[in-house]
C-alpha cells in the first residue's frame, strides 16, 4: 500500500477530471495536497469535502498561464512546508476547432495553459523539489499528441510539447535525483469529454469507443490518478523519462 504521509504534493487543474481524482487519492494516502485551478465552485467543494474527512487539501484560485499566480502558490508552499515532494502538471484546456477555423489567439491560449506551466512552474518549484528525498514530477500528456485528432491541432501540439519537455527535464534534473515522467491518457470520462460521454449523442460515441479502444470503454479519471500516484511513490524510484500510456489500448489499436 502506498503511503504519502509527510509528503507535500502540488496538483494543477485540481478541480475536476484527472486532477480531482489525483487530489483525492493523494489526500487519502495521507499527503499534504495543494491544488490550483480556476473553477472555484468545484475547487472549494472538493476542499470542503476532503477536510470534512480529516484530509489535508488546500485549494488556490490560480491561472497557470500567469506567472504571478504560480509564484504566489510557490511562496505559500515555501513558507508553510519549505519543500515539495511531488508536482503534477495536469492543467489543460482545448479549442475544439478545425484547422481552417483556428486563430492565432486560439492556439496561443492553449499553449500558454497547457505547455508553458510545465516548464516554468517546474522551474519555480525546483529549489523546493531539491529538498525532497524522492522528488517526482508527473506531467499529463495525451494520446492526441501521438495520433492526432482533426479538430484538436493546437491541443495535440501542446501535449506533444509536454511529452518532449518530460524527456528533457528527466535528463536535466537527474543530477538532483528528481524523477520526471508523464502519463498519456486515452479517452477518459472527464469534463472535456462529457459532450461525448453524457450528451445526446452518447450512443454514437459508445460505438466509437468500441472501435478505437481495445478494452471497449471510456477510461475513468481514477485509473489515471492511480498511475500518477505510483510514479510519485517509492515503488517507482528507478523510473524516469518514461511516457506511460493509460489508454485502454488506444495507441496500439
Amino acid at each position: 500500500m502506498m503511503d504519502f504521509r509527510g509528503k507535500v504534493i502540488l496538483v494543477t487543474g485540481s478541480s475536476s477530471g484527472i486532477g480531482r481524482s489525483t487530489v483525492e487519492l493523494f489526500a487519502e494516502l495521507n499527503a499534504h495536497v495543494i491544488g490550483i485551478d480556476m473553477n472555484d465552485e468545484w475547487g472549494k467543494e472538493l476542499e470542503s469535502k476532503l477536510r470534512s474527512k480529516g484530509l489535508d487539501f488546500t485549494y488556490f484560485h490560480s491561472d497557470v498561464s500567469k506567472i504571478e499566480d504560480l509564484k504566489r502558490v510557490v511562496d505559500y508552499i515555501s513558507e508553510k512546508y519549505d519543500k515539495l515532494d511531488v508536482l503534477v502538471n495536469n492543467a489543460a484546456i482545448a479549442e475544439w476547432k478545425y484547422f481552417e477555423e483556428l486563430t492565432y489567439e486560439d492556439c496561443e491560449r492553449v499553449i500558454r495553459v497547457n505547455l508553458f506551466p510545465t516548464i516554468f512552474l517546474t522551474k519555480f518549484v525546483l529549489p523546493l523539489l531539491k529538498k525532497s528525498q524522492n522528488a517526482s514530477i508527473i506531467n499529463v500528456g495525451s494520446v492526441t499528441a501521438e495520433r492526432g485528432e482533426d479538430n484538436l491541432l493546437c491541443y495535440a501540439a501542446s501535449k506533444g510539447g509536454v511529452h518532449a519537455i518530460t524527456i528533457s527535464l528527466a535528463r536535466i534534473l537527474a543530477k538532483y535525483n528528481i524523477r520526471v515522467n508523464a502519463v498519456i491518457p486515452g479517452p477518459i470520462d472527464t469534463p472535456i469529454n462529457w459532450v461525448r460521454t453524457r450528451g445526446p449523442e452518447k450512443a454514437k460515441w459508445e460505438q466509437w469507443i468500441k472501435q478505437v479502444v481495445l478494452l471497449s470503454r471510456w477510461g475513468k479519471p481514477e485509473e489515471v490518478a492511480s498511475v500518477i500516484a505510483f510514479l510519485a511513490s517509492d515503488l517507482a524510484t528507478f523510473i524516469t523519462g518514461s511516457l506511460i500510456a493509460v489508454d485502454g489500448g488506444y495507441l496500439i489499436r
